[in-house]
């Protein structure tokens, strides 16, 4: 039998089948694109990954800030603090104060001291809500830290007016004076009386007022170690009358701790020439004058003529065949003493001009009645000192403080003159040495010692006790041959 031919009018839907099944084919062909989701709904699954407007979030590498806690004097002056943690050398680090709705205040450079950054901020204002950013400077490029400081300041309970008169009411005195100075003395005059610390007349400047006004300054000024030594000089100043007014402007009832903080020994320039060995703490005039030859050619050149420090090479090589010989000998000692005692004046006595730079205070002195030339450093240490001794005790009165070439010249020589002095040989100058030093090397010059008056009986004073219990705390170290003779050295 034949195959049987499709008839014409049945073509249409066989070529419509045909295609049906072509399509069929086609999409089996293609499941490799195709997933299966709840039997029925068929949805393409691409294997080209997706295209994205959004960028990788970069991770913040800024650095991290440790702040301390806030100091704040009253509703207006702040001292902060804050630790950067960071193993790298810095360009520059400071901070910038905002209020919370991001206005900017002030921005100011900060201070190192001790791996901390401090900065003191007197434009605050009362009742406000601010906050402390840290920024820093690296390779050029300046960056804040990831977090910030937030803060308020407190209310003030007392108007300007009102707070005047708490002062004029705390002493009866005149309400003002003609001369600011004036103005300015009774105003501490008046805030001292609110804590009961007298301080002399009514606008009239004492040496227990200044004593009092440096503690101010000092304790307005530091934070733990740290301290502003720039803004203490001992004066009546400006700002320490507007803190006192703004401190009392948020508590009337103030107590001594309000006001004064406590002492905290610190360095000072020359501290890492001090010295503690059997003789006591003493700061090493001879190693101090040894270091800095090398800014000084003519200086250098004495120094190889007149060498004073037995271990330099110097010394060494100038007296080599005297220690070779008397090697073993007990004798040496002794000549080399009336050697180093001889060469300490000539070179002092013939390098006036060194001794003029360097063997001067290398610190701001400050001139306190009855006491003489201090370095900023000793004179704050030595105002909390004298008035923190308890009752009972004699009062520490300072017979000599601060001595300058001249002056010095006239203790070591016994008023005979340097000149005459340059005759008197090496035995004389070794037993002057055992009760005066040489000038340029006692301590004196360097303004941060102190004798105590009664020389010859203050041993058995019972300020002489109270000191050796207590004066370290107040980095005062006493040279033992002289129970009067008392050194700031700091830490």
């Amino acid at each position: 039998m034949s195959k049987k031919e499709i008839s014409p009018r049945y073509l249409p839907y066989y070529f419509a089948y045909v295609l049906l099944v072509l399509t069929f084919m086609f999409s089996s062909c293609s499941t490799n694109n195709i997933e299966e989701v709840n039997d029925t709904t068929l949805i393409e699954v691409s294997h080209t990954p997706s295209i994205t407007n959004s960028p990788t979030p970069k991770p913040d590498t800024r650095l991290s800030a440790e702040f301390l806690p806030t100091r704040l004097l009253g509703s207006s002056y702040g001292i902060f603090c804050a630790e950067l943690l960071s193993d790298y050398s810095l360009d520059e680090v400071g901070f910038l104060l905002q209020t919370a709705d991001d206005k900017t205040i002030i921005e100011l450079q900060g201070v190192c001291f001790e791996d901390a950054y401090y900065v003191q901020v007197n434009n605050l204002t009362e009742d406000t809500d601010y906050q402390l950013k840290m920024y820093y400077v690296e390779d050029g490029i300046k960056e804040y830290t990831k977090n910030n400081l937030c803060f308020k300041t407190p209310k003030k309970i007392y108007t300007e007016d009102e707070v005047n008169n708490i002062l004029l009411e705390s002493i009866e005195g005149k309400s003002t004076f003609s001369d600011d100075m004036k103005q300015q003395i009774a105003t501490i005059q008046r805030a001292l009386n609110l804590i009961n610390t007298p301080c002399g007349n009514l606008g009239v400047r004492c040496y227990n007022l200044q004593i009092n006004q440096i503690k101010l300054e000092y304790s307005f000024n530091s934070y733990n170690r740290y301290t502003n030594w720039d803004k203490i000089d001992g004066e009546c100043d400006q700002d320490t009358v507007n803190i006192l007014k703004d401190i009392i402007s948020v508590n009337q009832n103030l107590k001594y701790t309000d006001l004064f903080c406590p002492f905290v020994p610190s360095p000072h320039s020359l501290s890492s020439y001090n010295k503690h060995d059997e003789k006591g703490g003493q700061f090493d005039a001879e190693s101090y004058l040894y270091d800095n030859l090398v800014n000084d050619d003519v200086a250098y050149s004495s120094y190889l003529e007149y060498p004073f420090i037995y271990d330099s090479h110097e010394f060494q090589d100038k007296y080599s065949k005297i220690i070779k010989d008397n090697e073993g000998n007990e004798e040496l000692s002794v000549d080399i003493n009336h050697a180093i005692a001889e060469n300490k004046f000539l070179f002092s006595y013939f390098n006036r001009a060194y001794m003029d730079k360097y063997a001067i205070p290398q610190d701001r002195v400050i001139e306190i009645y009855y006491a003489g030339g201090l370095t900023v450093q000793t004179a704050a240490a030595f105002s909390y000192l004298i008035s923190e001794v308890p009752k009972g005790y004699d009062r520490l009165h300072i017979s000599t403080s601060l001595r300058n070439y001249n002056s010095q010249a006239h203790f070591y020589t016994k008023g005979s003159g340097m000149n005459n002095a340059v005759d008197y040989g090496d035995y004389w100058h070794l037993f002057r040495q055992s009760n005066s030093y040489v000038p340029g090397f006692s301590n004196h010059q360097y303004g941060i010692a102190i004798d105590f008056n009664d020389i010859q009986t203050f041993k058995s004073n019972s300020l002489y006790k109270y000191l050796q219990e207590n004066a370290n705390a107040y980095g005062f170290y006493n040279y033992y041959r002289e129970a009067w003779h008392w050194v700031y050295l700091g830490e």
